[in-house]
């Protein structure tokens, strides 16, 4: 089986990009090639290869995070690389990760994409970010996203599905993918051993650290009624019934935006969510664009105000 690790190196990372090549090198299993993606970002390559002592490709960029992936994605496949496992460079490899995800496709033959388990410190305790779970089905990750392309490993018959992706033109890539994905496929699984720790810094603007405001919110709802909309597109081209849970999920984001707006009740309802996820270990990608009817009943009784629908 021949094997790349894909990553991209940018200036905002740089501090962290030898914490990673160290975790590369360190490899129990060393029968895979890094490609790098350089964006902006100026490398010696004789010193990274003396480091980590694998082959080692460059690429050259210039563009949007998600055009420096697809051109290492197409890059593999022309290279003919049978497993693509995908990387962040500011994160950093557990040292038998590349062996357990090697092991895992060789077990699992007609899987073609899986996810590596991800972990994050809290407190000075290291912890997972989701627990007990093989599998991923649409409803796992519908409202929120934990499964970003840092995590991502897929077989080369797939690059054409995720680069296609482009074409919805969608402002949350990795996880418009994964969502398209579970569409056609249902469930994708977890390789629980081959393990990733997440680097949780100031630099790092999403996952369970995020910061929470009105602006937050309002980027989340446009995110998800993008990622939705375009998935509505997917339905409906072929002929699938979820199209009505998508459309039930664009209603309830408007309904938020009109919420978070009105003079009456929108700062109560964000501080209220704010209060709800305060009690969480983690919130994930666009958690907090949370409509809850829940939430606006407690309002409506706390204030004792004339009812308003939304």
């Amino acid at each position: 089986m021949k094997i790349a690790l894909l990553t991209v190196f940018f200036p905002k990372i740089s501090e962290f990009i030898n914490d990673y090549l160290d975790s590369v090198a360190q490899q129990d299993f060393k029968n895979f090639s890094l490609v790098i993606v350089t964006d902006e970002f100026k490398i010696d390559l004789s010193a990274i290869k003396e480091k980590i002592k694998i082959p080692c490709y460059v690429l050259n960029s210039s563009s949007r995070p998600i055009n420096n992936r697809i051109k290492g994605l197409n890059f593999c496949k022309k290279q003919n690389f049978d497993l693509v496992i995908c990387n962040d460079a500011d994160d950093i490899l557990y040292k038998n990760t590349v062996l357990n995800i090697y092991k895992f496709f060789k077990k699992n033959v007609k899987e073609n994409l899986a996810y590596c388990s991800l972990f994050y410190k809290e407190n000075k305790k290291i912890r997972k970010f989701f627990k007990n779970k093989k599998n991923i089905f649409l409803d796992d990750v519908i409202n929120h996203n934990y499964l970003g392309y840092g995590a991502l490993v897929l077989k080369k018959k797939l690059i054409p599905f995720f680069t296609e992706c482009e074409k919805n033109k969608p402002l949350i890539f990795d996880w418009f993918f994964l969502l398209k994905y579970l569409l056609f496929y249902k469930r994708v699984k977890l390789i629980k051993d081959a393990k990733i720790f997440y680097r949780q810094h100031r630099k790092n603007n999403l996952g369970p650290k995020r910061a929470f405001n009105k602006v937050i919110v309002k980027k989340s709802i446009k995110y998800k009624e993008n990622t939705y909309s375009n998935l509505i597109n997917i339905c409906i081209k072929n002929n699938f019934k979820n199209i009505t849970v998508f459309k039930k999920k664009i209603a309830e984001q408007n309904k938020l935006y009109d919420i978070i707006n009105d003079k009456l009740i929108g700062k109560k309802y964000l501080s209220l969510i704010k209060k709800k996820f305060s009690k969480n270990k983690k919130v994930f990608w666009f958690e907090e664009a949370l409509y809850s009817r829940n939430l606006i009943n407690k309002i409506y009784e706390i204030k004792k105000t004339p009812y308003k629908k939304f």
